[in-house]
């Protein structure tokens, strides 16, 4: 959730940061978060002029999931937060997101109808990730394949 000045995360938010710096990432990374979306179920859409992934209903289009960069010392942190299970009443006592267009909400997974977990949320952004990017080493592994012996 974000405030007028601040960013507010909850536990019922997967907050992920899954690449260290890749050229062009905030278009391919809302593709890889919109593929995740999909495989749990939820067609994910970018809108113009809007950030984010975006889902309709018959109400109107509520933000699902943010993409975020933040600069450090010189060195850029990305990252993504999917609603998967936030009190969504939160929202209300806030700015979410920038949203100030009454059309315009915030939603979650479950919310959505879907009763997923963390795990469920994470398994989906791995294969999305890896589809996208290609496989994700866990940190300090080599970043070749080890010589077979003999």
């Amino acid at each position: 959730m974000h405030s007028k000045t601040d960013n507010v995360h909850s536990s019922a938010e997967a907050l992920r940061y899954p690449w260290d710096d890749h050229p062009g990432e905030d278009q391919v990374v809302d593709g890889a978060v919109r593929r995740a979306l999909a495989r749990l179920g939820v067609k994910g859409e970018r809108r113009e002029g809007r950030v984010g992934i975006w889902v309709a209903h018959e109400g109107g289009e509520d933000k699902i999931a943010a993409i975020g960069v933040r600069l450090k010392r010189w060195v850029s942190l990305h990252g993504i937060a999917i609603n998967v299970e936030p009190d969504l009443s939160h929202f209300k006592a806030i700015v979410p997101c920038g949203i100030t267009d009454e059309r315009y909400g915030v939603t979650s997974l479950v919310d959505l109808g879907l009763p997923v977990t963390m795990t469920d949320v994470d398994v989906a952004l791995k294969a999305a990730f890896e589809q996208v990017f290609g496989a994700i080493k866990p940190p300090g592994a080599a970043a070749t394949e080890p010589r077979p012996a003999g």
